[in-house]
């Protein structure tokens, strides 16, 4: 099973083109957009023909040839979004949300740098069963894809208490995130083209759906994951980061604020 992001095909009913204006006539297109426009609604091309549509974070519904669905099985727009109200956001929703607030490309702007995809799921590889990587940047002025995994500086996947004769890559073997740094690492290097294709199609298709705008050149892609840190780290947090540091290089960016973030920061990495 292969990797891809398709959103119907014109040589079969309904067609591409009648779903994307079947969509854009709904009341609730007309209700999302804006919010979409402001980055509080995240539209995503998932897998097999399906809009995703996040709101505080929190998948929100989806859209198909057949209609909309709300998540929670709401009855309308209204109530999926105040049951994605009722929730309190958790970390990594609330940074997710605020992502997508600050990086989203169908914000009116000009920003070279965009959050193009999130929570990319990839199916199973012959050693690795199906996974999910939080974020996908696009940086606009060269057409890059930046695979992006995000964690709170205390996620116990990345602190574990050092050994008093450890070393670092001994250290860095025990963390959690090692392994699922593997796993990305073995999609981007295994299923290349596939991404490249995917992300051509998905942009082509989003651009037709929304008021957006995106790089116009051949797609290529970052060829190592990159792991975003953020929050305050303990003792033991920093001497972890020390050793996934080590490991990873300018793979791993770090940030106390979220908000600190920037273009750069992902595309050279930040230590601090």
């Amino acid at each position: 099973m292969g990797f891809s992001r398709i959103f119907y095909d014109e040589s079969r009913k309904p067609t591409q083109a009648e779903v994307i204006e079947g969509f854009k006539s709904t009341d609730e297109n007309k209700l999302m957009l804006p919010e979409i426009e402001t980055g509080r609604i995240f539209p995503a091309l998932g897998e097999e023909n399906e809009l995703r549509f996040y709101y505080r974070g929190a998948r929100l519904g989806t859209y198909n040839s057949k209609g909309f669905t709300w998540h929670d099985n709401s009855a309308d727009y209204d109530e999926a979004k105040l049951k994605s109200e009722a929730y309190k956001p958790n970390g990594e929703r609330d940074t997710l949300a605020r992502l997508c607030e600050r990086f989203s490309p169908y914000i009116p702007h000009k920003k070279d740098f965009i959050l193009l995809d999130i929570e990319i799921g990839f199916p199973g590889l012959k050693t690795y069963n199906q996974i999910q990587i939080d974020l996908l940047f696009l940086n606009k002025k060269t057409a890059t894809l930046y695979f992006v995994e995000g964690k709170e500086a205390r996620d116990r996947r990345i602190v574990v208490t050092p050994g008093e004769t450890e070393t670092t890559v001994q250290l860095y073997q025990r963390l959690g995130v090692r392994e699922q740094i593997e796993k990305y690492q073995a999609n981007i290097t295994e299923r290349r083209e596939e991404i490249l294709t995917a992300y051509t199609n998905y942009r082509e298709v989003m651009s037709k759906l929304f008021p957006a705008s995106f790089s116009i050149g051949s797609l290529s892609v970052y060829p190592q994951p990159k792991l975003l840190v953020y929050g305050e780290s303990t003792k033991h947090g920093l001497s972890c980061l020390k050793a996934i540091r080590e490991n990873i290089k300018t793979c791993l960016i770090v940030c106390s604020s979220i908000e600190n973030l920037s273009a750069d920061d992902i595309i050279e990495g930040k230590p601090e």
